[in-house]
């Protein structure tokens, strides 16, 4: 690294001497501690845990070479800040390459320096806290990532020379810029300071220093990426804590007001600043960058559900409002109220109240400008032309966020804001599932061939790898998923109070009730759709039949014997089992074809377009199986996720038919018998075969089995013995 690193004071080149770098030009002397040059004159300490649990942390993962069991064991609360990939799913509309330089600007546990080491060629890491930079050098070895450089240091002062990165990274941390205080998330906001320091400077003065010099270590055409959260974000109008200092209203207060709240508070001045979109765009402006473009991004740049250019938001309806969330069912619930609320906000103000921004601005020095990755990747694919002068944008929309699921985007014609095509990037190279969808893709459709079910299968534009990155891109298909919407989140929500014959709880009980009765008229005729469209595949992917009636007990007792692990004990369902293999033995002859199995065919995987359903993401697909489970996934999975939710105590069956499910599970299996040929007689037994196919089956690692409502224990116990009254 000699010819790499100068003196960060007097920016001479810096030699390697024994365990230090020197300067010949200043005589400034700079430690190497294991391994990692130190560049600060003082030890500075920003970390969400204190330093003893990071010392433990650091010395266990080393010792264990289990970086990620180490995490679990001594800061578990942290494990989402850490392990996701997730937080740098943004990179893939930065303007870089396989090639690039990139520098991550206080990188902490290297929750965007890791996965973005997968795709670029050198990642710089830079921190003013040793210990988290320590603790990323030991998790960078363990993975075999071998291009990560590790240097403590201030972005004030960085001991890089002039032009020296394509793109420097700069998320969550601008607006600590205008802090020099030693920081332990985990007490911030718990109580008054007592070593407040005094400052010469304003924030934005230490703001706008850190860009400048930062500015001078990018290449020219180069480009800085900066995340932050908006300063007028719809959030803290409704008493949201500023997320800095835990104090509510201070980011939206004038300074001078939340600075006095601050200090009789906490002791120390507001020096946090945030910015509005105009005001962010231009202080970077201000630094000497170019703005490229403006992001609005929901609900958070560290969990990106949505991440919407300015320059098309306004023409995408409520889409940059909406995406699942990795969070626990309170976080949830209050990410979809804030979403309601926000949508409310009519354009052309709406995305001026993004809850976070994020930014992409060049060192233009007439350079022109670059595309996205993505955008890049596209081209070089050959499914977005090369030359011309339309220009494309892309938007982040994301649903899952285990590190084996893909980065969605969708990307539009920027000037007409016409939806192209839909794109899965591969969060982590490694990953495989991005090229097994596709091949599933492709064998459903060879299988279908001819057939008119042939349009509801999504085509595959591109598949494979360019520069190093997985792609899976597909046509977009101008439809809507059903079901979504107030009444589906009030239904599935316990609004009901523990507390027995109060007022709350009976307006409670009658809230969800009408949204109950509300959104099953609204789906009740795609779900006929569904089972009907489910039927057809099935006759048309057939390559053999079973006789259910006399081969049904031994397929029960196969099913069964694949249940392995403590999702289910099913000793304890024997005398369930027993009834069952009585019933399945009464039946006489059934034919049930041999055909295709979507493997997680439900609503969520439905498009209604003005053509007819469109089906979604064939990644678990079956070759050869029998044609129930697709069905009891699909009727049976709102049941469950909405009785989970909201049971009072009482079983399945029950819930269903009280809370009028009955009716409608009649009618939609009554329709799949008439297309199906399948005599109501088997299903009836459905609840039971379904629930046993589901926690025998084997999903990749990167599915949670959890994920799917008619895994585990509590609904095998419901269902097992649960015969339906057709």
């Amino acid at each position: 690294m000699d010819f790499m690193l100068i003196c960060p004071k007097c920016r001479h080149a810096l030699k390697m001497e024994a365990n230090a770098y020197t300067c010949a030009g200043c005589n400034s002397s700079y430690s190497i501690k294991d391994g990692i040059p130190v560049f600060t004159d003082k030890e500075e300490y920003w970390c969400n845990a204190d330093r003893p649990t990071m010392a433990r942390l650091i010395a266990e993962a080393e010792s264990s070479g289990d970086w990620h069991g180490a995490v679990k064991k001594h800061i578990p609360a942290y494990d989402q800040h850490i392990s996701p990939y997730y937080r740098a799913d943004a990179q893939f509309i930065l303007p870089v390459d396989g090639k690039s330089r990139v520098l991550d600007a206080g990188a902490m546990w290297g929750g965007i320096t890791i996965p973005l080491a997968q795709y670029c060629q050198d990642v710089y890491a830079i921190d003013k806290t040793w210990e988290t930079l320590r603790f990323l050098g030991v998790r960078a070895h363990q993975l075999g990532l071998n291009n990560i450089t590790l240097a403590v240091s201030s972005v004030h002062s960085l001991p890089f020379p002039d032009d020296f990165f394509d793109c420097v990274i700069l998320n969550g941390v601008l607006e600590w810029l205008g802090s020099e205080e030693e920081i332990i998330l985990e007490r911030q906001g718990a109580a008054k300071r007592d070593d407040a320091k005094t400052y010469t400077r304003r924030p934005d003065e230490m703001q706008l220093a850190g860009l400048r010099e930062l500015f001078r270590v990018i290449k020219p055409g180069g480009s800085i990426y900066v995340a932050i959260e908006n300063r007028i974000g719809l959030q803290y109008y409704f008493g949201y804590p500023d997320d800095h200092v835990n104090i509510r209203f201070a980011s939206v207060l004038p300074r001078k007001i939340a600075n006095f709240i601050t200090r009789k508070l906490r002791n120390t001045d507001y020096r946090t600043y945030t910015y509005s979109p105009r005001a962010l765009a231009g202080l970077i402006e201000k630094a000497g960058f170019a703005t490229n473009e403006l992001y609005s991004v929901y609900p958070h740049t560290n969990t990106i559900a949505r991440l919407t250019p300015f320059t098309i938001f306004d023409r995408l309806g409520r889409l940059p409002t909406q995406g699942d969330v990795p969070f626990n069912i309170l976080g949830r619930i209050k990410v979809f109220l804030f979403s309601k609320v926000w949508s409310l906000v009519p354009n052309p103000w709406r995305k001026t109240f993004s809850p976070s921004l994020s930014l992409i601005a060049q060192k233009a020095n007439g350079e022109p400008r670059k595309d996205p990755r993505i955008i890049s990747a596209l081209k070089e694919a050959g499914v977005l032309p090369n030359g011309g002068s339309t220009r494309y944008a892309a938007v982040i929309v994301n649903n899952r966020y285990a590190n084996d699921n893909p980065v969605n985007h969708i990307i539009y014609d920027a000037s007409s804001g016409t939806p192209l095509y839909f794109c899965k990037v591969a969060r982590e190279r490694s990953s495989l599932a991005i090229m097994e969808e596709a091949d599933q893709l492709k064998s459903v459709r060879e299988r279908l061939g001819r057939s008119s079910l042939t349009s509801s299968i999504q085509q595959i534009s591109y598949a494979g790898r360019v520069d190093g990155v997985s792609l899976l891109v597909m046509p977009f298909i101008d439809g809507h998923r059903i079901g979504n919407g107030m009444s589906d989140f009030l239904r599935r929500i316990d609004i009901v109070t523990k507390s027995r014959g109060t007022t709350i709880q009976y307006i409670g009980r009658k809230i969800q009730t009408h949204a109950r009765r509300r959104w099953l008229r609204s789906v009740d005729g795609t779900f006929l759709d569904a089972v009907t469209w489910l039927a057809q595949f099935q006759k048309a992917t057939a390559t053999g039949s079973m006789n259910f009636g006399a081969d049904g007990v031994d397929w029960v007792r196969d099913q069964l014997e694949r249940i392995v692990g403590p999702n289910v004990d099913t000793a304890n369902h024997k005398n369930a089992i027993a009834g069952l293999n009585k019933q399945l033995a009464a039946l006489g002859p059934v034919t049930l074809p041999i055909c295709m199995q979507h493997g997680d065919f439900d609503f969520y995987n439905l498009i209604r377009t003005p053509s007819g359903l469109v089906v979604l993401d064939f990644e678990h697909v079956a070759d050869q199986a029998l044609p129930l489970f697709d069905l009891a996934n699909l009727v049976f999975q709102p049941l469950l996720q909405e009785w989970r939710n909201n049971q009072q105590g009482i079983s399945l069956r029950d819930y269903a038919a009280t809370t009028g499910w009955s009716g409608y599970l009649t009618a939609w299996l009554r329709r799949y018998s008439r297309e199906a040929d399948v005599p109501m007689a088997l299903l009836s037994l459905l609840p039971a075969l379904g629930v046993i196919e589901q926690n025998a089956k084997r999903y990749p690692k990167h599915r949670n089995p959890y994920d799917f409502s008619m895994y585990g224990e509590r609904p095998f116990a419901e269902m097992i013995d649960w015969t339906l009254d057709l």
